[in-house]
């Protein structure tokens, strides 16, 4: 008698046959027919027509084994699976925004299979999308983790996130700080909220920062802050390095925060909005405050943030160490702070190369004419 024929992925049961579809992204299938060779033979062509259709992209797994359409899955109940898997390790912040993030394409896609979704589905839907590139980019980053997730699970037959690897590029806005002459002007239009104004100014903290400071970590004895959260659409969270950091105030710093001591000193908050007192939900407010200020001060318009730019390059100009300034603002590393602010670090130093040329043309022009 003959030794048994080996067939790959191809199991003989007692009743059954056990076909392993795991290279096609699926499972081990129990196939309710009897292990005689005619149907072990059977089962192995039908192992490898299931696996070809997978590697085409054209599986549909149900036309072999209907019982098994409930667990095809859809974008909609990928979506929600893979918020699920993500979410303890997000703030929830962050989860609101990808929740949202992925309605757009819950409105194009939901009761798609995942496996229906095509590479050309993906780039219609992207162009049609008009917004700026970090807007786009935020909107796009956890698309392309929900979909590099599904593949990697065998969800998918391709990596479909590869598609999306190429990120819109745009004009970043850089350090566009206000000269002195500027400050001032802002701060005496300022009126309720120049304490807000000065101490953004001479602090350097990110506006969700500044919004969810406690006077519990102001010591106005010791001449610091604590910068240990942020507020983001309502929701505190940690800082944007998840850091705990302390700032060193400047004196201009300290009489805001003192000032301000008596408009909200009874309140937990440090800054409270000078007409409602209510505390601050959002940046909303001081931006929108911030805009006014500066058309009614003749300064040109900029973004709030700016005020944060508008420090690290005083403290620059005044001789600070980038290190420290660096560890002021929060940075997450210095190569970051050395980047954005290359112009100022390199002023002083600039100028010290011209007037190498300076002398080197001096000493020519004596010589000739000697």
């Amino acid at each position: 008698m003959g030794r048994p024929i080996k067939l790959t992925g191809i199991t003989a049961r007692r009743t059954s046959i056990l076909i392993d579809l795991r290279t096609a992204g699926l499972k081990q299938i129990t196939y309710a027919i009897a292990p005689t060779p005619k149907n072990l033979a059977y089962a192995a062509r039908l192992r490898l027509e299931i696996i070809d259709k997978h590697r085409s992209g054209t599986l549909r797994i149900e036309d072999y084994f209907p019982h098994l359409q409930q667990a095809v899955e859809t974008f909609d109940t990928w979506a929600d699976t893979w918020l699920k898997i993500v979410s303890p390790n997000l703030a929830r912040t962050t989860v609101r925004e990808y929740r949202n993030s992925l309605g757009r394409f819950r409105d194009a896609w939901g009761d798609h299979r995942l496996t229906d979704i095509s590479a050309t589905d993906i780039i219609t839907t992207l162009a049609e999308i008009r917004l700026a590139a970090k807007s786009f980019n935020n909107i796009v980053s956890p698309l392309r983790a929900l979909l590099a997730l599904a593949h990697k699970l065998g969800k998918t037959h391709t990596d479909l996130s590869l598609i999306i690897q190429q990120r819109r590029k745009g004009q970043a806005e850089g350090p566009d700080p206000l000269n002195q002459a500027e400050i001032e002007r802002v701060l005496e239009a300022a009126g309720d909220w120049r304490n807000y104004i000065e101490a953004a100014i001479y602090t350097g903290l990110r506006p969700s920062e500044q919004i969810a400071l406690a006077w519990g970590d102001v010591d106005l004895v010791e001449k610091t802050i604590t910068v240990r959260k942020a507020r983001v659409r309502g929701i505190e969270k940690a800082t944007k390095t998840s850091a705990v950091r302390t700032i060193r105030l400047p004196q201009r710093a300290l009489e805001a925060l003192k000032r301000q001591r008596a408009v909200s000193s009874l309140g937990e908050r440090v800054f409270i909005h000078p007409v409602s007192r209510a505390n601050f939900a959002d940046t909303q407010p001081p931006s929108d405050a911030w805009k006014r200020i500066c058309k009614l001060a003749g300064v040109r318009a900029r973004h709030a943030r700016q005020t944060r730019h508008t420090y690290a390059t005083l403290m620059l100009l005044a001789g600070a160490k980038p290190a420290f300034v660096s560890r002021q603002m929060g940075h997450a590393n210095s190569q970051m702070f050395f980047k954005t602010y290359s112009k100022w670090l390199d002023s002083e130093e600039d100028w010290r190369e011209v007037a190498k040329l300076d002398m080197a043309m001096s000493v020519t022009k004596h010589r000739n004419k000697r």
